[in-house]
């Protein structure tokens, strides 16, 4: 027994030598150039099958045992590149495959370029590039893995991200950072990202830096989001949420956002007319579930306060909501930089609905807006109360101006199926005020109106409006007595009365006037006035002088053909005066860019900067169709004209000089000025011609050549 012991020792010390041998001769081969080639070469063929788009490794260092650098990963589609990383580097533990476990010590992504396009039918070409090359073959397999995946530290540094939508919006995270973990557990999948940060930009966004640092699970139920912060600062905002989801499904949440500023510089990109130097600030916080969500927010900008209270219950399929919103403070005058109408706003709404269509609303809304005023016109202060269930909403609202003056108006809308709807004004010694230096215009104003009818289309709207204008004051102008008399059907406003009687002046129009489709309308119109002095007045003007407007409107609108004729006799103001002149007009396609026709005008004695025994003024409008380029031209050809006018009048100013030399030098400034206008308005014209189309310039020859006669 004793040989055969002996053959058996030898062969299993040759046995376990080789074995060692063929070990050790792996893991020198695999620690080769050609190995890792080898490597490569057979990665990038399996990838090359796997996904639509072409992924592919450049070069692989390192050792398969222990750590991998892989450079050059490229991900291409159609021909374009989408995504490039510089370097990945993987540190790992080969044995953990035996517990079915890929764990990875280390995951680090450096130079990471991702290019995101979407197609013009919303497809992103990221998402087809990864989407599989063999559908049916991942569908028939599923996705369950016995595996786990650990990557216990990840990192991302010199990444830059950029998705362009199908408009060319291009939005963008460069410097982009990010450290974490990841865990993809049998049972659910863990990441925690310990900190993210980027530089942002895109269309109407101001440039800013994001932080964040977010956790993410669903290993254990319920699945659940935890927001330690969410940063974003830009030069001028600087805003944060906190907080977490702890029930994704059924949306339990604790989240609060805090705006500590947000700039004016960055609600003017979203609102144009936003004030400078007004920024906003405040929390919004969110708490509940899906049965009872609440909202409460409080918000601040200059001396504007707006809260909110609303809870609302969203896990129905028609959501059940009320609450309360109210606004303090809010002066348009501060916060816009619109001027037309000014006050201090404060208001109240409380309600409760269903859903989200008028049907469902029931609420309850007060408004006052103290100081009043619009179009530099004080009106005083305004109380509106305002109720809405049912679907029919109903309002009182009063300016209320002493114990008998002042105004108010009722409404009621029925909301259902057509809109019916019933509104009367009343003004009983109304006093609007406008500041005209050096004094104050007050009115006294006396008037009844009412409208009524159903629909809100003008197409299928049936209303009739009425208007009684007692004996009334606007100003320096007495008004004796107005009448309205108005409907509206099929979109024909039919006036059967229209007429004001203010002293020695009258105004009367009487007829239809076609809003839509293809009726036509026919309405004349009016105006004599003995005494323009103060309607002057009230324009801010000094001057009197009288006028006579007669003529009619026909078509449809905006199309409409006008003509007719005006005449004034000893008309003066402070800039100019006539003995009398007559305006005639004939034009057509009123009321859009194709308007033409013809206009002369002449006057007698006419006394500006210049004195004149008559003047004569015929002018051909053309129909240019002008495109958007000819459209800026045209503007800046008469803002060229306004300049000229204004050098005109600067140098043409009446002259005390008596002597010669004093007259000759006067008379040298004003044809230097008037050379100077001239060269102003020249190169504005030649930029506007050299933009005309042949046809185009045909015509304004045309009109040319018939002023010359």
């Amino acid at each position: 027994m004793d040989p055969i012991w002996k053959i058996i020792k030898r062969l299993t010390i040759g046995l376990v030598a080789l074995i060692v041998i063929a070990i050790v001769a792996a893991v020198i081969a695999t620690d080769t150039e050609w190995f890792r080639d080898l490597v490569r070469d057979k990665a990038n063929a399996v990838l090359a099958g796997t996904f639509k788009g072409q992924l592919a490794i450049g070069n692989i260092q390192g050792s398969i045992w222990r750590e991998l650098t892989v450079d050059d990963v490229t991900l291409t589609y159609q021909g374009e590149r989408i995504a490039h990383i510089e370097r990945l580097r993987v540190a790992y533990g080969i044995l953990s495959l035996l517990h079915n476990t890929i764990d990875l010590t280390h995951l680090n992504l450096s130079g990471v370029v991702v290019s995101a396009r979407q197609d013009k039918d919303g497809n992103w070409n990221a998402v087809e590039a990864l989407a599989s090359a063999h559908p049916e073959t991942v569908t028939a397999q599923g996705g369950a893995t016995r595996f786990r995946v650990l990557i216990r530290a990840m990192s991302l540094d010199r990444g830059s991200l950029s998705a362009t939508r199908a408009n060319g919006e291009t939005y963008a995270i460069e410097e982009a950072g990010a450290d974490g973990s990841v865990y993809i557990l049998q049972d659910g999948f863990r990441a925690k990202l310990e900190s993210a940060w980027g530089h942002i930009t895109g269309p109407q966004l101001p440039p800013g830096d994001i932080f964040a640092s977010v956790t993410y699970q669903d290993a254990l139920n319920p699945a659940s989001v935890t927001i330690d912060t969410i940063k974003v600062d830009t030069r001028d905002s600087h805003l944060k949420m906190t907080g977490a989801i702890s029930d994704l499904a059924a949306l339990t949440m604790d989240l609060r956002l805090e705006a500590k500023s947000v700039g004016s510089a960055d609600i003017i990109r979203v609102a144009k007319q936003w004030a400078p130097n007004v920024n906003l600030a405040g929390t919004i916080h969110v708490e509940g579930s899906r049965p009872d969500l609440h909202v409460t927010l409080a918000l601040k900008a200059a001396d504007a306060k707006l809260n909110g209270d609303v809870h609302a219950d969203i896990s129905r399929p028609e959501p059940r909501y009320g609450g309360t919103v109210s606004v303090v403070n809010l002066n348009p005058q501060q916060l816009l930089t619109i001027k037309t109408a000014s006050g201090v706003v404060n208001a109240a709404v409380r309600g409760q609905g269903v859903g989200t269509s008028v049907a469902g609303f029931a609420g309850h809304a007060d408004l006052r807006v103290i100081r009043l005023s619009a179009a530099q016109w004080n009106v005083g202060d305004l109380i509106v109360s305002a109720d809405l269930a049912n679907e029919v909403a109903t309002y009182d609202a009063k300016v209320a101006q002493g114990q008998r003056a002042g105004a108010t108006s009722r409404g009621r809308i029925d909301f259902r199926a057509t809109p019916k709807y019933e509104i009367a004004l009343a003004a009983n010694h109304l006093d609007v005020q406008k500041l005209q230096n050096p004094r104050t215009i007050h009115t006294d104003l006396n008037l009844a109106a009412q409208v009524k009818g159903s629909g809100i289309d003008l197409e299928t709207a049936d209303a009739g409006a009425r208007v009684d204008v007692k004996s009334s004051v606007l100003g320096p102008a007495k008004i004796d007595s107005g009448t309205l008399r108005a409907s509206l059907a099929k979109g024909l406003v039919r006036i059967a009365q229209a007429s004001l009687s203010a002293g020695a002046t009258s105004l009367g129009a009487k007829g239809q006037l076609a809003l839509v489709g293809s009726q036509r309308g026919d309405i004349s119109y009016d105006l004599n006035s003995d005494d323009l002095s103060p309607w002057l007045t009230l324009a801010g003007r000094t001057g009197s002088g009288t006028l006579q407007v007669s003529g009619r409107a026909s078509g449809s609108f905006p199309a409409l053909t006008v003509h007719g004729s005006a005449s004034t006799a000893s008309l003066r103001t402070e800039d100019i005066s006539f003995g009398g002149g007559k305006v005639t007009y004939a034009l057509a396609e009123v009321g859009n860019d194709r308007m033409h026709g013809r206009v002369d005008a002449g006057f007698d004695k006419v006394h500006t900067n210049v004195d004149l025994k008559s003047l004569y003024i015929g002018v051909d409008l053309v129909r240019l169709h002008p495109t958007d380029a000819q459209r800026a031209s045209l503007d800046s050809l008469k803002d060229a004209s306004a300049k000229a006018a204004d050098l005109l009048k600067g140098t043409c100013q009446p002259n005390e000089a008596l002597t010669p030399p004093a007259r000759l030098s006067a008379a040298g400034q004003r044809l230097d000025g008037m050379l100077q206008a001239v060269e102003t308005v020249k190169s504005a014209l030649d930029s506007l011609y050299s933009e005309l189309s042949d046809e185009q310039k045909a015509a304004l020859i045309a009109v040319y050549r018939s002023m010359l006669g």
